[in-house]
């Protein structure tokens, strides 16, 4: 579906279907200034009951996506920007997300990679959202207790707008107690 307001059109698609995705670069090419790729799914467990099915699952609409929105878009220097939603979890990890946190650093490779070739690339790592985002309670609670609050979607918004205005490739945006997760990593086994 698509939708519209003043200056910006929204066009959902599931970029892990190659042919779904063609039929969106069909439309956006030569109409855009930029992509935002938000593509993400959880499914927590253990790592070691985490099979090959769970890892796919979740790199194949955030990696996969993403490379094939790159492929897709990559030769339309007329793009402003590409923005990659990726996760904090890719720099200190989450229990049970082991293949979250490989496939956001397989996402943040991929932007910095655009980037070194010239183009314009952006892999933000987001901390939780407090409203609409994927985190589930128990999770919150646990980042809570190390430090890590959610990010209001405006101040998130406005992040947002700031760093597509600066040099920054692959920012880290979120709240956190940096004394309170010091002292959790510090005190942390192992």
């Amino acid at each position: 579906p698509r939708t519209s307001a003043e200056g910006f059109s929204v066009l959902r698609c599931d970029v892990s279907e190659v042919p779904e995705l063609r039929r969106c670069c069909l439309i956006i090419n030569g109409q855009t200034h930029g992509v935002l790729h938000a593509a993400g799914v959880l499914e927590d467990g253990v790592i070691h009951a985490l099979g090959a099915a769970a890892f796919e699952r979740v790199y194949r609409p955030k990696v996969f996506g993403a490379w094939s929105l790159l492929r897709g878009t990559g030769a339309h220097a007329e793009l402003r920007f590409m923005v990659q939603c990726s996760s904090i979890a890719s720099d200190v990890g989450n229990a049970g997300q082991a293949n979250y946190a490989a496939a956001n650093g397989a996402l943040d490779a991929l932007s910095s990679t655009r980037a070194c070739s010239g183009m314009p690339s952006l892999s933000i790592r987001w901390g939780p959202w407090s409203s609409g985002g994927m985190m589930h309670d128990k999770a919150a609670r646990r980042a809570a207790l190390g430090g890590v609050a959610p990010l209001d979607p405006s101040a998130a918004v406005l992040a947002l707008i700031t760093l597509l205005r600066c040099e920054h490739r692959s920012p880290v945006v979120t709240v956190c107690d940096i004394f309170r997760k010091a002292t959790v990593l510090m005190s942390t086994p192992g």
